[in-house]
């Protein structure tokens, strides 16, 4: 997405911050064949490499977030793009494991609670910095697994407007 300054210097047009997730999905990155960008800023569509899909991810409401900071250095510069991520382990789609979200790389579709997706680790990857698991023995107790993805891009998180691949 591009970063517009404006007159009034808001930052609305960054999306430098968007936190309660609707929803997230994850695929390996080395699952995706290619990806489709009629502009600059916008993603139209993800090609798999058949059989594999995207994994719905369980995400704990108003709990997951992701954002994207500039970093300039001389006259260039890039994108820190942070996933955080609540996860309900019961859940999550497919075989995904603690070990598995740690280890991997990862491409994330993430839709607001606007409605709005959009497309993270699509150049170098999302991977994980932390992953804790929380768990208590009282049935009121929190369960949940904490993961925080990070991958240095070239661009501002891209709008994702096309169909996620799911099975």
């Amino acid at each position: 997405m591009a970063c517009i300054l404006e007159s009034d210097l808001s930052t609305e047009s960054c999306s430098m911050s968007i936190g309660g997730l609707k929803g997230v999905w994850l695929a390996n990155k080395a699952d995706i064949d290619s990806t489709t960008s009629p502009s600059q800023g916008i993603v139209s569509a993800v090609t798999m490499v058949s059989p594999e899909t995207f994994f719905v991810m369980g995400t704990e409401k108003d709990k997951s977030s992701f954002t994207q900071i500039f970093t300039p250095i001389g006259n260039t510069g890039f994108v820190v793009q942070t996933l955080d991520l609540f996860l309900n382990p019961e859940y999550i789609s497919g075989n995904i494991t603690a070990t598995a979200l740690a280890l991997g790389e990862f491409v994330a579709i993430v839709e607001t609670l606007k409605g709005e997706k959009f497309i993270m680790g699509r150049g170098n990857s999302l991977r994980s910095t932390v992953v804790d698991f929380n768990s208590g023995v009282a049935t009121g107790d929190i369960r949940n697994l904490h993961v925080t993805m990070v991958a240095n891009e070239l661009e501002f998180i891209p709008k994702y407007t096309g169909t996620i691949p799911l099975v």
